[in-house]
C-alpha cells in the first residue's frame, strides 16, 4: 500500500495472452522491497486467454499499487501508439519497465535502481545485466551482457547503446522528466526499446549495473520478438530503424562525434544487411532457374562473389547487428546454389565449398580467417582476388576439373605417404612440418578437398593450438571419407 504518499517509481507492464507466465511476472513486481512507494500499471491489450483474470487477481490483492488499463480491441494490431497514454498517466518520477511475459529476479531491483539514479544526476536511465532463457530449453541460460569490464557499475558507451541490443527492456529505470518517447517516434512500437535508450543518450549518460536483475524468456511465440519476426514487413522494420536514425540526428544535432560516428555506422550496416538479403534472394532463385546450364549459373556466381561491395560486407562490415551473420547468410546460400548444380558438383566441391563450409561452421572463425581463404592458393575461384591477372585461366580450371583424369597409382602412393607424414607430425605437436607435408601432397593433387580441409585444420591449429573438431564442424567438409580421413577425424576428436 502506498498510503497516500507520493509515488517515486512507477512499473509500466504490457500484457498480451501471456496466461503462462504471467502470474511470475507479478509476482516479481509484487515483491519489491523498497524504502519509497511505487505502483505499477497493468496494460493488457485485450488477451483473449486468462491473462485478464491473473490481472484482476493481483489487482484486489495489491490495492494501491497494481492499476489496471485493459482495452476492450487490441491497440497493437491497429497500430494506435498507446505507450505514449501510459507514460502520460504515470505518477512517477521514474519508469521502470517489464513485459507480461518476463520478469524480475532481485527483489531489491528498484531500490538498487533508485539509489543509483539518486547518486548519479549525470544518468537519465540506469540498465543491468538480464538473464536469457530459452523456454524451448535447447540454448542453455545465459547473461545478456557479457564481461563489459564496468565493475559494480559503469556507463554504456555510443557503440554498445546504438549498434547492437546488449541490454534488455526489463532492466530500463528512466529519470521521467524529459520527453522519453517523442511523438513523432511513437509509432516505432516495434522498436520501443531502442528509441527509448537512445533518446535516453541525448539526455545524459547510460548507466550501467553489473547485476543479473531480471530474466529474459526468449523464444515465446507469442512474443513481441517472434510476432514481429513473423510479419510480413519485417524486413521493413529493420530498414525503418535506418530512417529513424537519419531523424534522429536531425534532432539531436549535438550528441558526441562518437555517437555520430556509431549511428553512421549502424546505418551502413542496415544497408548492408539489404544487400545481403537481395544477394541472396538473387542466388537462389537462379539456382532454381531452368534458363542458365549448370556452367553459366556457377560463372555468374564467380562473378557476384567477386563484387567488390560484398566482399567488404564478408571480410569488413560495418558495425551494427543487422551485419554479424552476413557472411554466414551468403555462405549458406552459395552452399545451397552450389549443391544444386549436379552437372559440375565434384568440380565445385574440389575448390571453394570447403573453405566456405569451413568458415561459417567455425565459432572462432573471424575476417582474418576470410581474408586468408580470399588469399589462399587452394582457392581456385579467386574470390575478392585476382591472381596473377589471370583470373578465367583459374574459373576454366575449376570448370574443366571434372573430366581430369585420375591420378596414377604412383602419385596416389606418394600421396598418401605424405598425408601419413603430415598426420605424424601433428600428432607429435610438429604443425609446422605437418604443414610442409600436406603442402607438398597439395602440389600432387591441388584441388584435393580432404587435403584443403586439412589443411585448413593445420592453420587454425597454428592459430588456436585448443581449438577441437566438434567446435570448428571440420567432419562435415569431408566428402567421400577414406580410412586417412577417417584418422584424421579420429586425432582431431582427442584435442
Amino acid at each position: 500500500m502506498n498510503d497516500g504518499q507520493e509515488v517515486k517509481v512507477t512499473v509500466i507492464c504490457i500484457i498480451y495472452n501471456q496466461e503462462q507466465y504471467l502470474q511470475k511476472c507479478l509476482d516479481g513486481l509484487a515483491e519489491q522491497k523498497t524504502n519509497f512507494p511505487f505502483e505499477v500499471i497493468l496494460h493488457d491489450d485485450a488477451s483473449t486467454d486468462g491473462s485478464v483474470e491473473i490481472i484482476n487477481k493481483y489487482c484486489e490483492k495489491y490495492k494501491g499499487i497494481f492499476v489496471p488499463i485493459l482495452q476492450k480491441t487490441n491497440q497493437y494490431s491497429k497500430k494506435i501508439p498507446f505507450f505514449n497514454n501510459l507514460l502520460n498517466k504515470a505518477k512517477g518520477e521514474y519508469i521502470a519497465l517489464c513485459e507480461g511475459d518476463d520478469y524480475w529476479c532481485d527483489p531489491y531491483k528498484l531500490q538498487k535502481q533508485y539509489d543509483f539514479m539518486e547518486a548519479h544526476s549525470e544518468c537519465s536511465i540506469c540498465v543491468h545485466n538480464t538473464l536469457i532463457h530459452d523456454l524451448n530449453d535447447i540454448i542453455p541460460d545465459v547473461n545478456f551482457m557479457k564481461d563489459e569490464g564496468c565493475g559494480e557499475w559503469g556507463y554504456l558507451n555510443e557503440k554498445q547503446i546504438f549498434n547492437y541490443w546488449i541490454v534488455h527492456y526489463s532492466s530500463y529505470f528512466i529519470r521521467n522528466n524529459y520527453d522519453i518517447i517523442p511523438d513523432e517516434w511513437s509509432d516505432f512500437f516495434w522498436a520501443r526499446d531502442y528509441v527509448m535508450l537512445t533518446v535516453a543518450y541525448a539526455h545524459g549518460k547510460i548507466g550501467v549495473l553489473n547485476h543479473v536483475m531480471s530474466v529474459y524468456n526468449s523464444n515465446n511465440p507469442e512474443g513481441l520478438t517472434a510476432v514481429n519476426a513473423r510479419s510480413s514487413d519485417s524486413m521493413k522494420k529493420i530498414y525503418d530503424r535506418a530512417i529513424y536514425l537519419k531523424d534522429y540526428l536531425m534532432r539531436f544535432p549535438d550528441i558526441s562525434d562518437a555517437a555520430k560516428k556509431a549511428i553512421h555506422s549502424r546505418i551502413n550496416a542496415i544497408e548492408e544487411n539489404k544487400m545481403v538479403n537481395d544477394f541472396c534472394n538473387i542466388l537462389l532463385a537462379i539456382g532454381d532457374s531452368s534458363d542458365k546450364s549448370d556452367e553459366e549459373k556457377f560463372e555468374w556466381l564467380v562473378n557476384a562473389l567477386n563484387d567488390e561491395k560484398l566482399f567488404k560486407i564478408c571480410t569488413n562490415p560495418s558495425d551494427g547487428i543487422e551485419t554479424l551473420n552476413s557472411s554466414k547468410q551468403i555462405f549458406r546460400a552459395v552452399d545451397v546454389f552450389c549443391n544444386g548444380l549436379h552437372g559440375i558438383m565434384d568440380a565445385i566441391h574440389f575448390t571453394f565449398v570447403p573453405w566456405i563450409s569451413f568458415f561459417y561452421q567455425s565459432d572462432i572463425a573471424s575476417k582474418e580467417y576470410l581474408l586468408a581463404i580470399a588469399a589462399s592458393p587452394e582457392n581456385l575461384i579467386g574470390w575478392g582476388i585476382k591472381l596473377d591477372g589471370d583470373f578465367n585461366r583459374r574459373r576454366t580450371l575449376v570448370l574443366q576439373y571434372a573430366d581430369e583424369k585420375k591420378l596414377t597409382d604412383e602419385l596416389k602412393k606418394e600421396l598418401n605417404i605424405r598425408l601419413r607424414k603430415a598426420i605424424e607430425c601433428v600428432d607429435k605437436d610438429d604443425i609446422k612440418n605437418g604443414l610442409r607435408e600436406v603442402n607438398l601432397a597439395l602440389k600432387i593433387s591441388p584441388l584435393n578437398r580432404n587435403l584443403i580441409c586439412y589443411k585448413a585444420f593445420i592453420l587454425l591449429l597454428l592459430r588456436e593450438k585448443n581449438a577441437c573438431l566438434n567446435e570448428i564442424g571440420i567432419y562435415n567438409l569431408f566428402y567421400d571419407i577414406d580410412e586417412d580421413i577417417g584418422m584424421i577425424y579420429e586425432k582431431l576428436q582427442t584435442l
